[in-house]
């Protein structure tokens, strides 16, 4: 009986492996034609002309020797710079406020927190325009914010960003030490100085997180730019531009690698 319960239990195994080497292999076919392969073409076409042939680094050099491209790219990092600031605050000011007050309806505000993560940041830009646009219920109220340039598009990357902010914080404040703040609140210690010798240095790696999350999702938006950039032009747009309205493949090769790199610094970080 036991012999047989051993010889069950090993094919068990054996299956269990085959399944497990099976998955592996067809995720890693999935990843290498729908990630892999595209990627290989799009850094291909960033050393070819228009017609496909070898120049080397010469789009690179044409790219980064162009004012107008790199007026883009630095809107990018304003843009993108500014956005996550102002996100991580107000999501950080978001998440304090549920985990650490007695606040009521904390519940309904946590929905309310991640409704957001349902829509595409161009629903919030549309939504802006209804508000804010010329003809905007606000704006013929006399509210006049400038909606179409980078006051636009940072208001709608930081509603797109806020949802991320604040689950990252949440779990980063959820899973601080509560005995360190009974042993604050023993000693007396100010609330002031509790925020920063424990809540802070608690979440320091989560406020990493949220920074780097944010930062990507406005540096490669499109939407936001796309509908309230106005002739504020990003790099997401000039990408855009290139491929859809002039044809250049190759140049739109070149700043989509550029948009890339943030991207690849935070995994390697």
């Amino acid at each position: 009986m036991e012999k047989q319960n051993s010889k069950v239990n090993k094919e068990f195994s054996l299956n269990e492996k085959y399944l497990q080497g099976t998955i592996i292999f067809l995720i890693t076919v999935l990843l290498v034609i729908f990630i892999a392969l595209p990627f290989t073409s799009l850094f291909a076409k960033a050393f070819t002309d228009t017609k496909g042939d070898f120049i080397g680094i010469k789009n690179f050099s044409v790219y980064f020797t162009t004012p107008a491209l790199l007026s883009s790219l630095s809107n990018s990092l304003f843009i993108s710079i500014l956005s996550s600031l102002i996100a991580v605050f107000l999501g950080f000011a978001y998440a304090y406020g549920i985990h650490r007050t007695a606040m009521r309806l904390k519940g309904f505000f946590k929905v309310v927190a991640i409704l957001p993560l349902f829509a595409p940041s161009m629903l919030y830009s549309i939504a802006l325009i209804y508000l804010f646009g010329n003809k905007g219920i606000f704006t013929t109220l006399g509210m006049d914010i400038n909606l179409y340039g980078p006051v636009g598009i940072i208001i709608s990357e930081v509603i797109f960003a806020f949802p991320q902010v604040f689950l990252i914080l949440s779990v980063g404040l959820s899973m601080a030490d509560y005995r360190l703040y009974e042993t604050a609140q023993v000693l007396n210690t100010s609330s002031f100085r509790t925020f920063f010798r424990i809540t802070l240095p608690s979440i320091k790696y989560s406020l990493i997180s949220s920074i780097f999350v944010t930062f990507i999702l406005c540096f490669t938006d499109f939407g936001a730019p796309k509908i309230l950039g106005g002739n504020y032009n990003v790099l997401a747009t000039d990408i855009y531009k290139q491929i859809v309205g002039q044809f250049n493949m190759p140049m739109g090769a070149v700043a989509s690698i550029v948009m890339l790199i943030p991207v690849l610094i935070s995994l390697f970080y």
